[in-house]
C-alpha cells in the first residue's frame, strides 16, 4: 500500500543532506533529478513503481497512477495541497509537499545546469525545500499518494490510462526464442529490463501485433541490407536495427502516446544509443557493421 509520511521523511532528509545534490549523470545516488528523487522516495514508502527501466517526469503519471496515485489537474490552488502529494509538470518539473504549501525537491546543479559535476549540494539550493510556488510552466497535475485523507480539493481526477503494452521477443543462433517482454519488464522471473543476451546477436524480432494498438507496426533492418515489417522469419542475416510505431487505441479518452525504444549494438564502438520515439528520427541502431544484441520497448506520452 505504501506509507506517505515515509515518502515524506525520504523527501525531506534528502533535502536536508548536503550529500545529495544535483546530477542527471548520477541520478540514483548520491545525487538525484526531480524525478528519480520521486521514484526513490516512492519506493522507500512501500508504493509499487517502477525501479528499473525509463523513468523520467514523463512517464510519472503513468507510472504514480498504476501504483495507485490519484492525478488531479491543477487548479492553481496550491493551499490544499496535503504533505505527501506530489506537483508534477510533464515536460518540465516535480517536488513535493513535505509539508502544508512547503515543497521539497532537486532543481538545478552547482552551475545552473544539469550534470552535477560535484558530488553533493555546493550551493544549498540544488536539492532543497522552500515555500511552494507555480513555475513559469505550471503545474499540470497534482498526485495524491493512495493512503491520503487529507486533500480538500476538487474531486475529479484524471482517468487511469489502459493502454496495451509492446509486447516483443528476441531470437539469437545461441538462445533461440527468449522469453517475452512487455515493455520493460520480462514475462519470465528473470528480472530483465530487455530482450537479448549480451554479446548474442539478434537475428531475429518478433512483437505481438495486438500490443502495438490501432494501427501500430515495427520493421527489422538487417545487415545484408534487407527489411522485413510486421514480419518475422529471417534468421540469416543479423538485426542491425528497428523501427516501432505505436498506435494509441484510444486517444480521446487518454490522449496520444508513443513507442519509446532503444538498442544496443555490437562492433567497433559498442553501446547503447539513444531513446527513438516512433518513426521520428529513423528508428534505434547504428550501421550493417553494428550488429544488435539488446533491445527495450516501451511507451510514452506523445
Amino acid at each position: 500500500m505504501g506509507d506517505k509520511q515515509r515518502f515524506v521523511d525520504f523527501v525531506a532528509e534528502w533535502c536536508r543532506d548536503d550529500s545529495h545534490g544535483y546530477s542527471q549523470a548520477n541520478r540514483w545516488g548520491p545525487d538525484c533529478d526531480c524525478s528519480s528523487l520521486m521514484y526513490m522516495a516512492a519506493h522507500h514508502a512501500g508504493y509499487n513503481v517502477p525501479t528499473s527501466g525509463t523513468r523520467y517526469t514523463g512517464t510519472m503519471l503513468d507510472h504514480f497512477q498504476a501504483a495507485r496515485f490519484k492525478a488531479v489537474p491543477f487548479d492553481g490552488v496550491l493551499s490544499d495541497c496535503p504533505p505527501g502529494s506530489i506537483a508534477l509538470n510533464v515536460v518540465n518539473h516535480v517536488e513535493a509537499f513535505v509539508d502544508w504549501s512547503r515543497l521539497g525537491g532537486a532543481h538545478i546543479d552547482e552551475h545552473g545546469g544539469v550534470q552535477g559535476c560535484c558530488t553533493g549540494d555546493q550551493t544549498g539550493n540544488e536539492v532543497s525545500v522552500g515555500n511552494a510556488y507555480t513555475p513559469s510552466y505550471g503545474w499540470d497535475y497534482i498526485l495524491l499518494p493512495p493512503d491520503d485523507t487529507e486533500w480538500s480539493g476538487a474531486p475529479e481526477t484524471v482517468p487511469e490510462a489502459s493502454l496495451p503494452m509492446p509486447r516483443f521477443r528476441v531470437q539469437t543462433h545461441e538462445d533461440g526464442w527468449l522469453s517475452w517482454l512487455t515493455g520493460l519488464r520480462c514475462d519470465c522471473v528473470c528480472g530483465d529490463t530487455h530482450a537479448g543476451v549480451a554479446g548474442h546477436w539478434i537475428y531475429d524480432i518478433e512483437f505481438d501485433m495486438a500490443s502495438l494498438g490501432s494501427g501500430g507496426w515495427y520493421r527489422i533492418e538487417r545487415a545484408d541490407g534487407t527489411s522485413s515489417t510486421n514480419s518475422s522469419g529471417n534468421t540469416v542475416s543479423p538485426v542491425t536495427g528497428i523501427v516501432v510505431y505505436y498506435g494509441t487505441p484510444n486517444p480521446v479518452q487518454t490522449g496520444y502516446y508513443k513507442a519509446e525504444y532503444r538498442a544496443h549494438w555490437l562492433g567497433a564502438a559498442a553501446g547503447w544509443g539513444k531513446w527513438e520515439h516512433d518513426d521520428e528520427d529513423g528508428g534505434a541502431g547504428k550501421d550493417s557493421d553494428s550488429p544488435l544484441d539488446m533491445v527495450q520497448v516501451t511507451i510514452n506520452k506523445a
